[in-house]
């Protein structure tokens, strides 16, 4: 018979996929941004401009997270590149060594021009357009629809991971009926440490960045939701090692977050069918 402590004294890990489709209008939006981003890369690619090919790959990835993410990095975009074309300098160099799965800030995407500026610049308008006019978001309601059941399942904690700060802050918007505290690689070690400790003690979710995914011991909790996935297995074996792990007396369950026809779903069936992450 199995129990709970059987996999080389770990508890074991239930994995659960919450698969689902995009509202019409949010799957316009996708194919339309998706378009955008691979034309932009394979222009990247012929003038072998590597750090427009990072700047779009971390696109995908705010595409696969939040479409509130995604806007408020076109936005950014869209100035940069409009002051850039009115004759302002802007700084476009590309560190030698950088995590495109370790950025959580829009901040951070470094802002690089494009060989067309104002054809890139007449594209973005039309994305942001576009996605100003989402007003339903399935992936967010999916969340709620979660935690409500989880809550009501009697589960105390509940940890969320994104990848990306603007999806934390519209969680944590979405989220705002429960005790909710963030944790990112922004704060500083006491504000890290306070998170960490009102987690335990009397917040019902903790919603990390990558940032959280390493050197924290949570296994007083044994749920994880991963809202999005990073590319590398790496990262994600991080986030699921903060609860499973030496110390935790339950079994996790870990759910992940797939959109049906997207980046995201594949991801997903490589990690957890190729690599058996899971």
């Amino acid at each position: 018979r199995r129990t709970k402590r059987d996999v080389g004294g770990f508890t074991r890990r239930l994995a659960k996929t919450i698969r689902f489709e995009l509202y019409p209008e949010e799957h316009i939006l996708y194919d339309a941004t998706t378009a955008y981003v691979a034309d932009q890369f394979n222009k990247a690619m012929q003038t072998q401009n590597r750090a427009i090919g990072f700047v779009m790959t971390v696109f995908q990835k705010l595409l696969d997270s939040s479409s509130y993410a995604l806007l408020c990095a076109l936005k950014k975009r869209y100035e940069y590149l409009t002051q850039l074309y009115n004759k302002k300098n802007f700084s476009h160099s590309l560190p030698e060594e950088i995590d495109e799965d370790a950025i959580e800030d829009i901040d951070d995407i470094v802002a690089v021009e494009s060989e067309d500026l104002q054809e890139e610049i007449k594209t973005l308008e039309k994305l942001i357009t576009m996605a100003e006019g989402v007003k339903r978001n399935k992936k967010g309601l999916k969340l709620v629809q979660l935690v409500k059941k989880l809550k009501d399942e009697k589960h105390q904690k509940i940890l969320i991971f994104t990848q990306f700060r603007t999806t934390q802050e519209y969680l944590k918007e979405i989220l705002k009926g429960y005790k909710v505290v963030l944790f990112h690689g922004s704060m500083s070690r006491d504000e890290k440490e306070q998170a960490i400790e009102s987690f335990k003690n009397d917040s019902d979710i903790l919603i990390c960045t990558e940032a959280g995914g390493e050197g924290r011991n949570l296994q007083f909790c044994n749920v994880l939701i991963n809202y999005d996935l990073p590319w590398s297995p790496l990262k994600v074996e991080q986030r699921i090692g903060r609860i499973h792990r030496f110390g935790q007396s339950n079994n996790v369950i870990i759910y992940n977050f797939s959109t049906k026809n997207t980046v995201a779903e594949r991801v997903l069936e490589v990690l957890e069918y190729k690599l058996k992450l899971f």
